[in-house]
């Protein structure tokens, strides 16, 4: 399914070097997209890294529920990103990551708009390329989150971890699958690898 160098282009002649203004990351639960999206920032001029659960999580943290993971006690949300960052509260606390799924999915999209995520994503988007920076969004989960990367003249790119699946059962974390994106990059090794990788999927020309 995949070349030599693990990057798999599904448009002919596709790679974010033709289009390096808006890039969006998708992939399983770490499977490795934060980690990428910094590679490609290091390697890209002017990138604000952005994600499509940024304001999600600001939601939950004006909401500021209690969470508790059993061994640690229990912590206000907005304590738990102020220790932990986004990234590893969700590691740290399985009920942080359940809230989100909830308000995001089961509240935001489904009560509300399913778009409601996505305009508030495209609209800091716009922002940024007016302002002249080139724009990374990870978290790539929902059809309608692919269409506006696309829309907005982006490349989408899954991040495909071969010992990672879909272990949620939530709709979030299986909505989109490698088949649905432009650019498939294979983290199957160390970090180095994946900088590497980067490289080839940022410009195929580096692979020669």
């Amino acid at each position: 399914m995949y070349d030599t160098y693990a990057v798999s282009a599904h448009k002919v002649g596709m790679s974010i070097f033709s289009t390096p203004r808006v890039i969006g990351i998708g992939g399983h639960l770490r499977a490795g997209k934060d980690t990428l999206a910094n590679l490609l920032a290091q390697q890209l001029p002017n990138v604000v890294v952005i994600g499509f659960s940024d304001a999600l999580s600001h939601a939950l943290e004006v909401l500021n529920p209690v969470i508790d993971n059993g061994w640690e006690g229990e912590i206000r949300y907005a304590t738990a990103l102020q220790l932990y960052g986004y990234t590893e509260t969700k590691r740290r606390f399985p009920e942080a990551r359940a809230l989100l799924q909830r308000l995001g999915t089961d509240v935001g999209r489904n009560l509300i708009d399913e778009n409601i995520w996505v305009r508030i994503t495209e609209q800091r988007i716009h922002d940024l390329l007016e302002s002249g920076h080139t724009v990374i969004v990870t978290g790539v989960r929902f059809g309608n989150e692919l269409e506006m990367i696309v829309s907005v003249g982006g490349t989408t790119v899954w991040v495909e971890r071969p010992e990672v699946h879909a272990t949620s059962g939530h709709i979030s974390e299986r909505a989109v699958s490698a088949e649905d994106f432009d650019l498939v990059v294979v983290n199957d090794g160390t970090v180095e690898d994946l900088r590497r990788r980067a490289s080839t999927a940022l410009d195929p020309r580096a692979a020669a």
